[in-house]
């Protein structure tokens, strides 16, 4: 009687640990930097158009309507002299979706989905 009772005492255990490890993996989130490398990933590391390399950099967090985005400031180096803005994106911090927008002291603008997992 004692065996079997460890032996449903361990599947419980073993069902409680397999859930959790499932429910935790579904609500991972990305660091800032690999919000970042998505951006890279996404957008390649230049501008077909131009040839101007980009640059990306988390400027904060921002949450609408339940879900929680890094802002990703863009800027471009134009003719090896200067950096230019050109946007911004956000990332969902579970790293599924970027979408363009813009930030500005009155308000955050999500606009387009560009990528999703």
């Amino acid at each position: 009687m004692k065996k079997k009772t460890y032996i449903i005492l361990f599947s419980a255990i073993l069902i409680l640990a397999l859930g959790t490890a499932l429910f935790f993996s579904a609500q991972r989130t990305i660091t800032p930097e690999e919000a970042e490398e998505l951006c890279y990933t996404v957008m390649g590391e230049k501008d077909e158009a131009t040839g101007f390399p980009f640059s990306f950099g988390v400027t904060g967090t921002y949450e609408i309507d339940g879900e929680e985005y890094y802002v990703v400031r863009a800027t471009w180096l134009v003719n090896n002299d200067h950096m230019s803005y050109i946007g911004d994106f956000f990332v969902t911090t579970d790293g599924k979706k970027v979408y363009t927008g813009i930030v500005t002291p009155e308000e955050s603008i999500i606009e387009n989905l560009i990528w999703s997992k």
